[in-house]
């Protein structure tokens, strides 16, 4: 495809700081699925049970209003991200419409954390200090 002649290295560096700045998993994820469309393969080299593809990824980055379409080492490169997180994303949106929430850190079972207040009075400047 020769996609590293459609792209000059500053707008690959400039949509490489726009998917980083964006600085919310949930969107990025979001902006990754917006420019990765899922298309039917286009020939069938052996039967469809022995296949475990059954679609095509086609990969697009957005360059001045319009989006060209890239091989995906280059998207990948670009976003200096790896397979596995298209792979992730397109298994969420599979189960569901819409990306879900990111779940990291939302559990509820921490029977030994410090509470609330504990913190905030350890964070609090204790304004009577003795000296011995």
């Amino acid at each position: 495809m020769k996609c590293f002649n459609k792209l000059s290295s500053t707008d690959r560096k400039t949509i490489f700081e726009l998917y980083w700045g964006i600085g919310d998993y949930d969107k990025q994820r979001e902006f990754i699925a917006r420019y990765v469309r899922i298309v039917q393969k286009k020939q069938l080299m052996v039967s469809p049970s022995q296949s475990r593809r059954n679609v095509s990824r086609k990969y697009f980055i957005p360059v001045q209003n319009e989006e060209i379409q890239v091989c995906q080492k280059m998207f990948l490169q670009t976003f200096a991200i790896s397979d596995k997180v298209i792979s992730n994303i397109f298994k969420k949106i599979n189960t569901s419409p819409v990306i879900p929430a990111d779940q990291r850190g939302k559990h509820s079972n921490r029977p030994h954390a410090i509470k609330d207040n504990v913190k905030s009075y350890i964070i609090q400047p204790n304004t009577k200090h003795t000296q011995p």
